[in-house]
């Protein structure tokens, strides 16, 4: 929830040094294919080689780096800043508040030159300092139940941590968690269109906001649907080694498909092949240059920076969470997936279907949300109500209850979950129950 992009190698500081750099790896790389060579000769030529490669690099990041070092260094040694964690006032949340310095970091994007101010900077910043940031303030943190499809929802990453914030806690990463949703509640075996076994979401918008559905979208609509956790998890996978990876082998039924999907099959050697790892890696280079891309083509544009400046300026710090948001998810049920709490967890109703009769009916409660009017509209397809053709969730009293809707009961659901909230159908932030959000709403 603290990241800031730095901004390096896409062009946006200084393109002339980023060729030069590229270009002397690719001239260090092609040195190193040599033979008939010694291994102590190799490991020589390989330490000139980086020393080369090295000298260039610092010249390039240096003045950045030390701003972010001498900041964040300037902070740990504040003696008002507590460095001691404790579970409730000082958890790995609070810590990374503390130490990230928002006079620096706190625009959405860097400003291009100083800024007309009586106090100093505290640093001789280079400018533009970084390229995007989505620093919040503490009190972003909060439950946002969009009341119309102007609103913006909370994301995917938001949505994970929130949990954390108001008391549960997750076994799984946010990467394992959101594939759950297609591995094991949608019970589809794994993801159904391509990109989602990286970016595990259907980028199809909900309330008639975009017409390209998920399956026939590109990357760049795929990524860029939730930015902020597309650029988390791309750093999640970059750290992520092979082995944390399903096992399987190229697609059964498609091998030219540019991701593992529709019924994979398994590896024999129990490790995914290296055509597959390969594909993987290169599936979030592609992701993460678009991002890039579309980001320094936005911080490059003088009146959209200005645009951005009230977020971090407003009085409501709640305000600031606008940075972590996306679109309005038609995918069913994935606000009640992830965010549903004191409830039982039911696998989803067409799970006993064959597998294309599951995609037939996932599809049909996805495309009817994405023709509804807005948020909480009474529009019916005359198939279920409650945000995408039947209830995942609702405010009931236990596990009777929550079955009950699942198995179809359609119309207004008005119970509580022992929080004194009632709630009807079409009312939530997901177009389903509205409620209190501790139940999922």
């Amino acid at each position: 929830m603290k990241q800031v992009v730095g901004g390096a190698f896409c062009g946006f500081f200084d393109e002339h040094t980023e060729d030069q750099i590229i270009d002397a790896l690719l001239e260090e790389s092609l040195r190193l294919v040599e033979t008939g060579i010694s291994v102590t000769e190799k490991n020589a030529q390989m330490e000139q080689c980086v020393a080369r490669i090295t000298s260039i690099l610092k010249g390039y990041l240096t003045s950045r780096i030390e701003v972010y070092i001498s900041s964040i260094v300037d902070r740990l040694l504040d003696p008002s800043v507590d460095l001691r964690w404790n579970f409730s006032s000082n958890n790995c949340q609070t810590f990374c508040d503390n130490i990230i310095d928002r006079s620096l970091f706190g625009s959405m994007f860097a400003p291009h030159a100083p800024v007309t101010s009586d106090a100093p900077p505290p640093f001789d910043s280079p400018y533009p300092l970084y390229l995007l940031s989505f620093i919040c303030r503490p009190g972003a943190y909060v439950p946002e139940h969009a009341r119309s499809k102007y609103d913006v929802p909370n994301g995917l990453t938001e949505e994970y941590l929130l949990k954390f914030r108001y008391g549960r806690h997750d076994e799984s990463d946010i990467l394992d968690t959101l594939s759950e949703y297609w591995y094991d509640w949608g019970a589809f075996d794994g993801p159904l269109y391509p990109y989602q076994d990286l970016l595990p979401w259907d980028c199809t918008e909900a309330f008639n906001r975009y017409p390209v559905s998920c399956g026939t979208c590109n990357i760049s609509k795929h990524a860029w649907a939730f930015p902020f956790d597309t650029w988390s998890l791309l750093t999640l996978h970059l750290a992520r080694p092979r082995n944390l990876y399903p096992h399987c082998g190229l697609p059964a039924d498609d091998p030219s498909t540019p991701s593992l999907l529709h019924n994979p099959t398994p590896s024999p050697s129990g490790v995914m092949p290296d055509s597959s790892w390969f594909r993987n890696r290169l599936t979030v280079l592609l992701a993460q240059d678009t991002l890039l891309s579309a980001a320094a083509a936005m911080a490059r544009c003088a009146p959209f920076r200005e645009s951005t400046l009230w977020l971090h300026n407003d009085p409501q710090e709640r305000t600031d969470r606008l940075k972590l948001g996306g679109i309005h998810r038609a995918q069913p049920f994935s606000h009640h997936f992830e965010k549903g709490a004191y409830h039982q967890y039911f696998i989803a109703k067409w799970a006993h279907l064959t597998r294309e009769r599951k995609v037939a009916e996932y599809e049909k409660l996805r495309d009817w949300k994405a023709t509804r009017d807005d948020v909480g509209s009474n529009d019916d397809d005359g198939g279920g109500g409650c945000g995408g053709g039947g209830c995942g969730f609702i405010c009931g009293t236990g596990a009777a209850a929550g079955a009950a809707a699942c198995a179809g009961v359609v119309g207004e659901v008005g119970d509580t979950c022992g929080s004194g909230c009632v709630s009807s159908c079409g009312g939530g932030g997901d177009g389903g129950c509205g409620g209190c959000g501790g139940c999922g709403g």
